[in-house]
């Protein structure tokens, strides 16, 4: 892409990102992350300010997106972590079981 000219204006964030961040953020909601509160009150400030103020909106749509990159990340870590000590707990409860069939 050219580089544009010297005064022109950053780029703003378009409607079409605002509305994915407010449904990524809905989403993520929906999947009790507290991060995706505030990313969806961004979220919807970036659609808001598309036209009035297309920096800000940006900027908002971001961050936005930044917080429901952490609650995806939030829901991944209780995931795994959740499984391992699931698995663990069996394993263990398995590895009693069998110690005691050997005594």
């Amino acid at each position: 892409m050219p580089p544009g000219p010297s005064g022109a204006a950053p780029s703003s964030a378009s409607q079409g990102n605002a509305i994915a961040a407010l449904i990524a953020n809905v989403v993520g909601l929906l999947m009790c992350c507290l991060t995706s509160l505030p990313g969806l009150v961004l979220a919807i400030i970036a659609l808001v300010q598309t036209r009035s103020n297309p920096q800000a909106s940006r900027v908002c749509a971001i961050i936005a997106w930044v917080l429901f990159g952490l609650s995806v990340l939030t829901m991944l870590l209780l995931v795994v972590t959740g499984f391992w000590a699931e698995f663990m707990d069996e394993f263990w409860i398995a590895y009693d079981e069998e110690l005691e069939t050997l005594e």
